[in-house]
């Protein structure tokens, strides 16, 4: 995260959501990297993630799609839709 200022995601546990885990894990990310200089955070959130990535402060920068692991038998490397996302730490 450091040498490139972007983070994977933030996943918790079904049991976790809605308790703030998550929000509590992306705030450590933010304080870790201002902390080391970094001025900007992106990431690629999935669609259904971007309204909490919102919540937090962090705004659509563009609409994509990335590889995701494992192969789509029809097309070769499936590829999931989802937002680049950023916002200044």
């Amino acid at each position: 995260m450091l040498e490139e200022s972007e983070f994977r995601a933030v996943h918790v546990s079904p049991e976790g959501a809605r308790q703030g885990c998550g929000s509590a894990l992306v705030n450590e990310i933010e304080r870790t990297a201002g902390q080391n200089k970094v001025t900007r955070l992106t990431l690629h959130a999935s669609l259904n993630a971007e309204l909490f990535y919102a919540a937090l402060g962090y705004d659509v920068l563009q609409r994509t799609e990335v590889a995701h692991g494992g192969v789509d038998e029809a097309n070769g490397i499936r590829s999931v839709r989802c937002c680049l996302m950023g916002r200044p730490s």
